[in-house]
């Protein structure tokens, strides 16, 4: 029996029956079954009083929420999952002990059911037809089944849940209905403020002592490992797992073309006119320069002028502790905006249609096909194995060049104020997150089953794949071309620069060892409730960016401005002013430092008089 005294409270997570007791009468009982809002209104209806909290995120002064099962789905019944929710701090029993290391893992996993997703991270082992249908799912299939019969009383069982869409996972999480593993990046939006909001929502069970028996961090690589503790963290504890690494978003363009025509190569430290500039040079013979999606031009906006950190203010003010000005830099942003809209409407030297949107294998494709010369891409578009129709090997057998002197990459260029894109120095780490409802041993196996497919199993599958297509590009592509366990890059036949060549291999090095942009979320606590989106930034950008008709830069600011204020206005920060402030102090302290030595000009002329004139007062 756990119990609580008065003015103490419970963790009713792995109960099987709950009780409550006044002055030695019982007051109201059902067993573990009931939601923990019914049972809330069982005490509400027997006259008790009790007082209810906002749940704490990690770091922050709200409380915590209550439970890794129980919480979610009463939650959910009540409506309000991703608001303000009902909370208890969970107390432990007289058994347990606080200041204990991690469990050991158990020698044998016990008897576990796991839901996967045919959509990933894992899915079930595919039959014979699928088998031999597709010899890469042979491959799977015999990987997973060699941890299956290592591990005979976990079953899969197989769901159809779309894990790549945010809403849908969030409410198949809060419904009880989510596969046992998932995509965390999607349950956050693919930023580090939002997943780390997720986490904070109890969205994703607590992986840390797991984390630790597996020894995650001391076997991830040097790059990984940076990114994992830096973004993945909150308050020192982990809810998921790494999955895969990834220098981010690049520009891809043509060597050769760019050595027909005696041009320098594009190196670290260009700006988004060298990028203009050489565009206009590649277009000729029906070849556009580069196609443009929407993503990487809004990056242009946002990243590469510093939009992202000018025009967002510390606001003491409340209720919410940001506020919006973009037009403080106004000038700046409209020269960059009809930098990039030159590329587009006067020179003609992009492809940009609003119907292609962002759709990542529109320009990969009219890349490889020769009618582009450069794209803004992942690096995985360019690591695409030798079978794939449209791909980067095509292309060099059609030149009859290695794919070394036809294809290079570079990372994404600076801004015209010398901002430097953080997308050129922001790797990104994709990490899976495991269903809050799982019990003990069903986490436990979940876990081991990532960790398997992602160390030994990838050893095994990918030695596989070279032994079927005896060409190490077929096994370092794609997003298991830079491994985040340095056991995998040990085992694996080969290397990448032995599959792609040494100077593809250079680049990717280049990238993945620029140092990072300090991240808010590194110093500021995190915020249980997320604030507004980014909608009415991308609706201004699209219009930029897609209709003909010269904008006006400084007036759309300032009408995004106050949208984003208005809707900020309706939100509540659930971090005490104190404690927002001085984790806002402490990144800006570190952003000043990173650009004092990363880009001087930037720091001396643009951020440095915007940071003592606009920051440092609200913050004190």
């Amino acid at each position: 029996m756990k119990r609580c005294n008065k003015g103490e409270t419970l963790d009713i997570a792995e109960t099987t029956s709950l009780q409550l007791w006044l002055e030695g009468s019982l007051v109201a009982e059902a067993d573990a079954s009931v939601s923990l809002a019914s049972f809330l209104r069982l005490i509400e209806e027997r006259g008790v009083p009790m007082t209810i909290r906002t749940p704490r995120a990690p770091g922050s002064n709200a409380a915590p929420i209550v439970t890794r099962r129980s919480f979610l789905r009463a939650s959910a019944a009540l409506g309000i999952v991703g608001t303000g929710v009902v909370g208890l701090a969970a107390c432990s029993a007289d058994d347990d002990d606080p200041s204990g290391g991690p469990e050991p893992l158990p020698t044998e996993l016990a008897e576990a059911t796991l839901v996967v997703s045919d959509a990933g991270p894992y899915k079930a082992v595919p039959d014979e037809t699928a088998q031999a249908e597709n010899p890469s799912n042979k491959i799977y299939a015999d990987t997973l089944q060699a941890w299956l019969d290592e591990n005979p009383a976990v079953k899969l069982e197989a769901a159809n849940v779309d894990v790549w869409n945010k809403d849908a996972m969030v409410t198949a999480i809060a419904g009880g209905t989510a596969p046992a593993i998932y995509y965390a990046n999607v349950i956050g939006g693919w930023n580090n403020e939002g997943i780390k909001q997720a986490f904070a929502q109890q969205l994703a069970a607590d992986t840390t002592d797991l984390v630790a028996s597996f020894d995650v961090v001391g076997r991830m690589t040097d790059a990984a490992r940076l990114v994992w503790e830096r973004n993945w963290a909150i308050d020192g504890r982990y809810f998921g797992a790494p999955l895969t690494f990834s220098i981010g978003e690049v520009v891809h363009y043509r060597r050769d073309l760019v050595d027909q025509l005696g041009l320098p190569q594009p190196q670290l430290g260009w700006t988004w006119a060298d990028l203009r500039a050489l565009a206009k040079a590649l277009t000729a013979d029906g070849r556009k320069g580069i196609m443009l999606r929407t993503s990487p031009m809004n990056a242009a906006f946002k990243t590469a002028e510093g939009a992202d950190v000018l025009g967002r203010l510390p606001n003491p003010d409340g209720p919410w502790w940001w506020r919006y000005d973009y037009g403080i830099d106004a000038d700046s942003h409209a020269e960059a905006v009809a930098n990039l809209r030159g590329i587009i409407f006067e020179d003609e030297s992009a492809l940009a249609d609003i119907g292609t949107g962002d759709d990542p294998w529109a320009p990969r494709h009219a890349f490889n096909r020769g009618e582009i010369a450069m794209h803004i891409n992942s690096i995985d578009m360019l690591l695409q194995g030798p079978d794939a129709e449209d791909g980067p090997v095509a292309l060099s057998d059609s030149v009859g060049l290695p794919l070394d002197d036809v294809t290079g990459i570079v990372a994404l260029p600076a801004g015209l104020n010398g901002h430097a894109s953080p997308s050129s120095c922001e790797n990104i780490l994709q990490s899976v997150a495991f269903d809050p409802e799982l019990g003990d041993d069903e986490l436990v196996a979940a876990f081991s089953l990532h960790m398997y497919m992602n160390t030994e199993g990838q050893v095994s599958r990918g030695q596989a794949q070279y032994d079927a297509a005896q060409d190490l590009r077929s096994v370092w592509q794609g997003a298991r071309a830079y491994p985040v366990f340095t056991e995998v890059i040990d085992g694996l036949p080969g290397s990448l620069a032995e599959g792609w060549g040494e100077k593809i291999a250079a680049s990717v090095q280049e990238i993945a060892e620029l140092t990072q942009r300090p991240d808010p979320g590194w110093f500021v606590p995190v915020e249980s409730n997320p604030g507004p989106g980014d909608e009415a930034l991308n609706d201004a950008m699209s219009k930029w960016w897609y209709e003909p008709s010269e904008p006006d830069v400084a007036a759309d600011l300032d009408t995004l401005s106050d949208v984003r204020n208005q809707q900020a206005a309706s939100f509540s920060s659930s971090v005490s002013w104190d404690d927002f402030a001085a984790g806002a102090s402490e990144y800006y302290d570190a952003l000043s430092a990173h650009w004092e030595e990363n880009a001087p000009d930037f720091h001396r002329d643009t951020f440095k008089p915007w940071l003592e004139e606009h920051v440092r007062p609200a913050l004190g």
